[in-house]
């Protein structure tokens, strides 16, 4: 997780990520988001302001399979570069992980989710395009 400004409760403090994180599965769930697929990951820039990156796990395709996750990290950037949150997910889970944080990564993987259905669903599009040629 990206580092937390002093005087902000550390719960607090996650639970605004987790809401910032929904607000974008929501965005993107509304077409409102256009992100772009590479090899390697996911991205979109938002209104020209805020830069958000999936870097894909090494496995993404057969993730499923093996109880994993087709991300490893997430992070969000100001267009100054400067960070402002990061989530890695390629650690175990760990039993002592805080509640509030898990919350965080649950979020990121609901988005992530929804950005693969939205990718999906343009590909479908473009397939109704051509068939109606």
């Amino acid at each position: 997780m990206s580092a937390m400004p002093t005087g902000l409760p550390e719960d607090t403090y996650h639970l605004r990520h987790v809401e910032l994180v929904k607000k974008l599965a929501e965005k993107t769930r509304a077409k409102k988001i256009s992100w772009k697929a590479s090899d390697t990951g996911l991205s979109a820039i938002v209104s020209g302001k805020i830069e958000i990156n999936f870097v894909r796990s090494n496995y993404p395709s057969i993730a499923k399979f093996l109880w994993k996750s087709p991300w490893a990290l997430f992070t969000i950037r100001d267009m100054k570069g400067n960070q402002l949150l990061r989530v890695d997910n390629t650690a175990a889970f760990s039993p002592m992980e805080p509640p509030v944080q898990v919350s965080v990564r649950n979020a990121v993987h609901e988005l992530y989710t929804a950005i693969e259905q939205s990718l999906s669903d343009e590909i479908e599009r473009a397939i109704e395009v051509l068939d109606r040629i």
